[in-house]
């Protein structure tokens, strides 16, 4: 099966089943004062460029009531990462957007902080969100801050440090993910997992099905606030 979602590029569904999404690369730095390299995980994204000029200011299809806030599978206007795999990342979440093109002008660098007071911006991050919500599939985008934003001299840029920040912190995310996974595995240990019934990214059948396929896992469903209620 192959879906194509319209405005978004970079992610597409497959035939086989897939349990989550892990997204990382660099990205242009909006906060003068975070040091390049550091390796941030985003919260939530929103398409910066899917919007319209007026009145000096950056107007989203949100703000035009082209299109509601809550529109799957939009939440308030956003693209949020409700996932579970963002509570395993120990460092800094921040806001994300996602442009076209990378941005240049000191114009519309301030319109875009004013408009989504954004700290990373991408090309693909949006994307990742827009499907991985669509699908209820577990993702989570990291980038490493590789230059601030409307700096065109590529040696102010640092790479070098970025991309090796990249690699050391997903090395470190992905143990610590196997290491969940080693639990699912370890038959002598008992795993109870609770979730709140309007959590899509849990309460659905491919994630239903993976975790009955576990004897010594238990997952329980409930209406309640909070996972510990559920």
């Amino acid at each position: 099966r192959h879906t194509r979602y319209p405005l978004v590029t970079g992610v597409q569904t497959c035939a086989l089943p897939i349990y989550c999404i892990i997204q990382a690369g660099l990205g242009g730095c909006f906060d003068l004062s975070m040091p390049l390299g550091t390796v941030v995980a985003v919260k939530r994204e929103n398409i910066a460029d899917q919007s319209v000029m007026e009145l000096q200011s950056l107007k989203t299809l949100f703000d035009l009531k082209l299109l509601p806030e809550e529109a799957p599978p939009y939440k308030k206007g956003w693209l949020p990462n409700e996932s579970a795999l963002l509570k395993l990342f120990k460092g800094k979440k921040v806001t994300g957007i996602s442009v076209n093109e990378i941005t240049t002008d000191k114009k519309k660098v301030k319109l875009y902080a004013d408009a989504f007071n954004p700290v990373v911006e991408s090309m693909e991050g949006a994307a990742l969100h827009y499907v991985s919500r669509m699908e209820n599939i577990p993702f989570i985008q990291l980038r490493a801050m590789s230059n601030y934003i409307a700096e065109r001299s590529k040696k102010k840029w640092n790479m070098k440090d970025s991309i090796q920040n990249l690699n050391d912190t997903l090395l470190k995310f992905l143990k610590t993910l196997n290491k969940y996974i080693d639990y699912l595995d370890d038959k002598s240990t008992q795993l109870i997992v609770s979730c709140d019934n309007d959590d899509l990214s849990m309460n659905n059948e491919m994630i239903v099905t993976r975790i009955s396929e576990y004897k010594n896992v238990k997952i329980f469903y409930n209406d309640n606030s909070t996972k510990i209620q559920a």
